[in-house]
């Protein structure tokens, strides 16, 4: 077999011509495959096309189904039909009972009332009024009051405690539904009752046997301390435990029989009061 010799020239122009034909033949190939269809997999579904379909499904016949509504009289079906939706999205979500109202205020030495107003209620079993004189201790339950259930119109409640309090009185709402739960309302502070404690003699001047005072600023029925001085300063009356009528007229016959000058003292819930009355026989 006769061998083949080459000089540089020749294996340079060998090696080239290997090249051209090798690149020729890749160009013919690539040609041919861009001719096929390709096929790309499915782009996924996203939520929002879902919803989209979804909101399509509802225009479509057969979408709602129909369903009687039953007369509560005769208890045959009604010509009235309502359109219920089937879609899961269309389930309606009870919503919480709506507090648009939440006030107090003092009637007198010995009440507070409460008023509040909602404006939807649904499953509301009862509202608990807590109290307290100070939030960061905690509150204590000062009664009940039972709620609609459903409502869909305005509501007003009412609560009247029994609070004598001469401090800021906290009250708070707790909202418990049907099946036991519960949510709470803002807090609201009440002012304590503090009116100005006094004492005036009636009449002044008077007699030892008509001697009577008048006393407001304290409450009814309330046990208040009472002192009695003649004009040199000697006490000639003490009652530590004295019971305030329902008047709260304070009436003392004879103590002060000896025309001259007097000074009454009184004490009640950490508040004084005086005043000084005249005895003329």
């Amino acid at each position: 077999m006769p061998i083949l010799y080459m000089n540089g020239y020749g294996f340079i122009r060998f090696v080239l011509i290997a090249a051209i034909s090798w690149i020729a033949l890749l160009e013919t190939s690539m040609a041919a495959d861009s001719k096929k269809p390709v096929r790309l997999s499915n782009p996924p579904v996203s939520k929002t096309k879902k919803k989209v379909d979804e909101m399509l499904a509802r225009t479509r016949a057969g979408y709602y189904t129909k369903r009687p509504v039953k007369n509560r009289r005769d208890n045959k079906a009604a010509n009235t039909r309502v359109l219920q939706d089937c879609g899961s999205s269309c389930a309606l979500t009870p919503l919480p009972v709506t507090l648009v109202t939440f006030t107090g205020k003092r009637l007198d030495a010995r009440q507070i009332q409460l008023d509040w107003t909602t404006t939807s209620e649904v499953n509301n079993d009862h509202f608990v009024i807590e109290r307290t004189l100070n939030p960061a201790e905690g509150f204590q339950t000062a009664g009940s009051v039972k709620g609609q259930g459903n409502a869909s119109a305005n509501v007003s409640y009412q609560f009247t405690d029994p609070n004598q309090e001469t401090s800021y009185t906290y009250y708070r709402l707790k909202q418990v539904d049907l099946d036991g739960g519960f949510t709470y309302s803002r807090i609201i502070a009440i002012k304590g009752y503090s009116q100005e404690l006094t004492i005036n003699a009636y009449p002044n001047p008077g007699t030892g046997k008509e001697l009577a005072f008048i006393v407001s600023g304290t409450v009814k029925k309330e046990s208040i301390s009472i002192r009695i001085y003649d004009q040199r300063g000697n006490s000639i009356y003490q009652n530590t435990k004295y019971s305030l009528p329902e008047n709260q007229l304070i009436t003392l016959p004879g103590v002060a029989t000896q025309p001259g000058s007097y000074y009454i003292q009184i004490s009640a819930k950490q508040q004084q009061a005086s005043n000084s009355f005249i005895i003329t026989r």
